[in-house]
């Protein structure tokens, strides 16, 4: 009897053992989860899923937390609280918000009716593309995420002053214009700088540029220039337009009528006066200049005494001549007061006249054809050169125009002494200084 006791028990503690190594116990069931979607927000318009009335059809809202807890069905009861309402209902009646214990009321201010007035006008713009200036407009807006009342009006603004400098053009003309992607892309960065810059000045120039992008021949050089501008400008400011309009005036332009004292001052007064007024001259600006391949760094200094000699040398680089002189280099050959001009070194006079290739305008318009006398007047002009002292000729520029001294510290302060402006560079500054100066450069000879 014992005996079948121990078997029994051996056998029991085999099948303990193999079951405590070899039987898994099965996993208790848990409740599935049900994840929680929000109500579906209403789409309209095209490709929009017909909507399900919320007065027709429960929608069950089951609960993560408690799988046992029965579901309550949304009703017409209950449904006030996610009801979609209208603008105009929200603006009418007073939201009440509840913060704590204490009941704040925000009543709609005239503030408020405005910023929403304004916010609706730009959905309209969006929404609207019957006219050619809105889809052009809605064109720009739509690639942004934000969109604000005053962004919209100044694309509006450009859009409709670029349109109106096309108005030569017949409807078809125009939408045959506009449909080359050259065109559109230029059309977008003109209206990306002056969102960026919203003054005149930039509005008059970046719809130059596009007009000429516009109606120029695609392969004319002028039109990729104005292309190139463009995207250019997108990366500047009025610092770098100051610093092209300045380089392109005393590096590639001469006025004529520059030949004294006072007619110095006025030209100072007119075109460098406006253009030294916050004259950058980080060497950051310069640089960027190169990247966007407006302006070279060469790697002489061209100090500015040393370009204005060469652009006026007959006012700079000589001193004159005495009264005494030019009578007998005149002989019995008569010229009028007003073609003799007082030098700026004292004690001298001088012909009104530029330099060397000033001479035929000047003997057409003096009434001097005798061969001999021109030739004892040029030599007259040149008989007293100049040596060059920086010191006085800093005094002299000073003298002339606090404008000038302004530009001859920020000139040979700066790498303005070594920028060079590229044909790209030419053009955005002509841009520049015809919209703030009012004078249109000629760059037919570079093109």
């Amino acid at each position: 009897m014992v005996s079948y006791l121990v078997l029994i028990g051996v056998a029991i503690l085999f099948l303990g053992v193999c079951r405590f190594f070899f039987y898994t116990p099965q996993p208790r069931r848990r409740a599935p989860y049900v994840p929680h979607y929000p109500p579906r927000r209403r789409v309209t318009g095209a490709g929009a899923a017909p909507a399900t009335s919320m007065s027709t059809q429960a929608i069950p809202v089951v609960s993560p937390v408690a799988a046992s807890e029965p579901a309550q069905p949304i009703t017409e009861d209950n449904l006030e609280a996610t009801k979609v309402i209208s603008r105009e209902e929200l603006t009418a009646q007073a939201v009440s918000i509840r913060k704590g214990d204490t009941a704040m009321v925000a009543v709609p201010t005239a503030e408020n009716a405005a910023a929403d007035e304004a916010e609706q006008d730009v959905a309209e713009l969006l929404a609207d593309a019957d006219s050619l200036l809105r889809r052009q407009v809605r064109h720009f807006l739509t690639r942004y995420a934000t969109v604000t009342p005053d962004l919209a009006a100044d694309v509006t603004r450009v859009t409709e002053r670029a349109l109106a400098k096309l108005d030569m053009l017949t409807e078809d003309e125009l939408a045959d214009s506009l449909s080359h992607i050259m065109v559109q892309e230029a059309l977008v960065n003109m209206q990306r700088v002056y969102v960026m810059m919203p003054d005149d000045a930039v509005l008059e120039m970046v719809t130059d540029a596009f007009t000429q992008v516009a109606l120029g021949e695609r392969n004319e050089t002028l039109t990729l220039v104005a292309y190139d501008a463009l995207q250019a400008m997108t990366h500047m400011d009025h610092g770098h337009f100051r610093v092209l309009a300045l380089l392109l005036l005393f590096h590639y332009s001469r006025n004529t009528n520059t030949v004294s004292t006072s007619s110095f001052r006025r030209y100072a007064d007119k075109y460098v006066r406006p253009l030294v007024t916050e004259l950058p001259t980080e060497f950051s600006v310069f640089q960027q200049l190169e990247y966007l391949r407006c302006a070279t760094l060469r790697g002489e200094n061209a100090p500015f005494s040393e370009v204005m000699r060469d652009s006026y040398p007959y006012f700079f680089a000589y001193r004159g001549f005495t009264k005494d002189e030019l009578e007998q280099a005149l002989g019995t050959t008569p010229l009028r007061a007003e073609w003799i001009v007082r030098s700026v070194y004292e004690g001298y006079y001088k012909l009104a006249v530029v330099d060397s290739s000033g001479w035929p305008r000047f003997f057409a318009r003096a009434g001097i054809a005798d061969k001999a006398v021109q030739e004892r007047l040029k030599a007259l002009m040149q008989s007293r050169p100049a040596e060059y002292d920086s010191e006085a000729f800093e005094r002299m520029m000073r003298a002339l125009s606090p404008a000038f001294g302004t530009l001859l510290e920020a000139w040979n302060g700066s790498m303005m002494r070594r920028s060079v402006p590229t044909l790209l560079g030419m053009y955005i500054g002509q841009l520049y200084v015809k919209t703030v100066i009012g004078e249109e450069f000629d760059l037919s000879r570079w093109l």
